[in-house]
């Protein structure tokens, strides 16, 4: 079946069987079709051939960025994911081997906040990451941290759930303190503040400064969600 097929089915059925074979519901574990429309177009346009991911869950957004992927030459795909067998029943793991995927998708069943300083000390490189792993605070934080290091400069990385405060304040400090440029006008439910400062919409595109500002060994920027 073509992944384009794969994914429009596990939409209409709303849901992704596991491992043995129970269902588990898209909503709301996973990015709407909208949205995931919107990210594998955003991956395209960039031209991205390397692919990185924090957060497996039902393989919905390696789906989308899969899909991206197809017909670049040396394309490959990384997600983390320590809790997929437990937590999702395998369910991402089944869809990567049942849409074909296994061998362009790398999965990593370890904890990001070890893996991601791994790759860094491997010189490995990626043109986007998508960032939908652990939602608390420290470990968004250092999520967003390690795959900016890990993003080419002037590359990518996408955050999700930024309706979460912790999620927001993490975002926030990147902005505020590492020069990161906040991309608008690509995604459907993009994160923004209304007239008010409320927070609205749940996703962000960041993009790696090329230069980086100059900072000091004491530079901080006050910050906040």
């Amino acid at each position: 079946m073509p992944l384009r097929d794969f994914i429009a089915a596990a939409y209409e059925r709303g849901n992704m069987p596991g491992a043995d074979g129970e269902l588990w519901a898209l909503m709301p574990h996973s990015i709407d079709e909208e949205s995931g429309t919107a990210l594998r177009d955003l991956a395209r346009a960039e031209g991205v051939a390397r692919t990185l991911e924090v957060g497996l869950a039902l393989g919905i957004g390696t789906l989308w960025l899969c899909e991206a992927l197809e017909g670049v030459e040396g394309a490959a795909h990384v997600t983390l994911d320590p809790l997929n067998r437990d937590g999702f029943g395998g369910a991402g793991l089944r869809a990567i081997e049942e849409a074909g995927l296994t061998s362009v998708v790398e999965v990593v069943e370890e904890e990001s906040q070890t893996e991601l300083p791994r790759m860094i000390r491997e010189g490995r490189e990626f043109d986007l990451a998508y960032v939908d792993g652990d939602h608390r605070f420290e470990s968004a934080f250092l999520d967003i941290y390690f795959c900016g290091r890990l993003v080419k400069p002037g590359g990518l990385v996408v955050v999700d759930d930024l309706s979460l405060p912790a999620l927001r304040a993490a975002l926030d400090y990147f902005e505020t303190n590492m020069g990161y440029e906040r991309v608008t006008g690509i995604l459907p439910d993009e994160y923004h503040r209304d007239a008010l400062r409320r927070p609205r919409g749940n996703m962000a595109v960041l993009r790696v400064p090329v230069n980086p500002p100059e900072r000091h060994w004491n530079s901080y920027e006050s910050f906040a969600a």
